[in-house]
C-alpha cells in the first residue's frame, strides 16, 4: 500500500491492525506559522487525521513493515 502523507513527520504516525482493518493515524503540523503573516489560500490541511482501510481477506496476525520517505508511506503486510 502507498499513502501520500506530504508534510507529516514520521514520529507523528501510528499504524495498527484491529478487527481485520488497517488504521493509519497521525498529525500534519504547520511548522511555518508566523504571527505577522496571513494566507490568501492554503492547498494543504493541517490537523489530526485517521484513515482506516478494510481488506477483503483477513489480516489478523499479519506482520506490518513500513517505510516513510519523501512524503510517502509504504506499508507491506505479510500473513504468516
Amino acid at each position: 500500500m502507498k499513502v501520500d502523507l506530504a508534510g507529516v513527520c514520521a514520529d507523528d504516525l501510528e499504524i495498527s491492525i484491529r478487527n481485520g482493518d488497517l488504521t493509519i493515524r497521525g498529525c500534519r503540523r504547520d511548522t511555518m506559522i508566523r504571527e505577522d503573516f496571513s494566507y490568501h489560500q492554503m492547498e494543504i490541511t493541517y490537523s489530526r487525521f485517521e484513515k482506516t482501510i478494510k481488506f477483503p481477506n483477513p489480516i489478523e496476525g499479519a506482520t506490518v513493515a513500513h517505510d516513510y520517505r519523501d512524503g510517502f508511506l509504504i506499508i507491506n503486510l505479510r500473513s504468516e
